[in-house]
């Protein structure tokens, strides 16, 4: 079984981050894999899907996926 941990709707469609088991989408019909990425969050706007995982941060713009990876800094409690 998948979790969905976020839903957003883009261009018509339903996409639902499925975390390590990457993204989904649907047009009304089942949900089908739509990219392979380890996503957990998703927001849209009118121009993108917006998609972030764990060090990952990407966005789709109906036609292909662009994004990279992010490491964020530790503090110091000294």
């Amino acid at each position: 079984a998948v979790t969905l941990s976020s839903l957003a709707r883009f261009h018509g469609r339903i996409f639902a981050a499925g975390g390590k088991h990457g993204v989904f989408a649907t047009d009304g019909g089942p949900l089908q894999p739509a990219e392979a990425l380890t996503i957990y969050r998703l927001a849209a706007s009118q121009q993108f899907l917006f998609a972030a995982g764990s060090q990952l941060f990407a966005w789709h713009d109906g036609d292909s996926w662009r994004g990279g990876t992010y490491t964020l800094g530790s503090t110091s409690t000294e």
